[in-house]
């Protein structure tokens, strides 16, 4: 199978050839600039940067220090898997620049980030919001593969391809409104958008998922940014795990695989 080399900057991911392969192995990364962006602010809260280092609060507050939730999880998965800390490829989120927007969950985590780009010099397979690659529709990474990112020291989200090939997403998961999916399809109760940075099977893939008690198999429609999360949910999909829909509701420890 074919592998790539990957630098992985806090502001922008540069790949070979990302764009065109079917099957990747993603290594060597290397983190070269610390992001400017807060992991945690007041619950719901959006703030706008007014040049690169300083920002305005448009709605909520800032961080009080009192951790939004113990996240343990994700070193006990890591524990039982018995993974390399030196294994893992850790992914950061971008630097912001003037114009960058950011919103928070309902528990203060991070939830969005919206890169001010000029979208007309962005290549094809640019994310519009972060300025970093995105995988091909259906590219099938290598077995033994491990990925992290979000929260304080990227350790809020988890991603495993295991020895067989199968892929196991642990972490947050968040919600989305969004009208259409990637297809132009009229998104519903049930669809759910993968992180396209390190995840993006087939259309209509089915992912079991497993979040605050509960069991339902999800129906891949569409791709996202996702900087603090393993999976986003459409909208009023998030009572299918005893949760009741509001724009910023969010899950943590849960699952998904496939």
């Amino acid at each position: 199978m074919l592998k790539f080399k990957v630098i992985m900057k806090k502001s922008c991911l540069v790949a070979l050839n990302l764009f065109f392969v079917s099957s990747l192995s993603i290594s060597n990364v290397k983190a070269l600039e610390e992001s400017n962006i807060p992991d945690y602010r007041a619950p719901n809260t959006i703030i706008e940067y007014i040049n690169d280092k300083d920002y305005r609060i448009i709605q909520g507050g800032e961080y009080n220090g009192t951790p939004p939730y113990d996240n343990s999880y994700i070193q006990r998965i890591k524990d039982r898997l018995n993974v390399s800390e030196s294994d893992i490829v850790k992914m950061e989120k971008p630097c912001a620049n003037e114009g960058t927007k950011v919103y928070y969950n309902d528990d203060g985590s991070l939830k969005d980030i919206q890169i001010k780009l000029n979208i007309s010099t962005c290549a094809s397979n640019i994310c519009p919001k972060c300025k970093s690659p995105y995988l091909k529709r259906g590219t099938k990474l290598d077995p033994n593969q491990w990925f992290q990112w979000g929260g304080k020291n990227d350790n809020d989200n988890f991603l495993e391809v295991n020895s067989s090939g199968q892929v196991n997403g642990y972490g947050r998961f968040t919600n989305f409104t969004d009208k259409y999916g990637e297809q132009g399809n009229v998104l519903k109760k049930g669809d759910v958008a993968t992180r396209y940075h390190v995840d993006n099977p087939a259309y209509g893939t089915k992912l079991k998922c497993v979040a605050n008690g509960y069991t339902k198999t999800m129906i891949k429609r569409d791709v996202g940014c996702l900087p603090n999360a393993v999976l986003d949910i459409w909208k009023y999909g998030v009572e299918y795990f005893g949760k009741n829909w509001s724009v910023n509701v969010s899950i943590n420890d849960a699952h998904y695989g496939y």
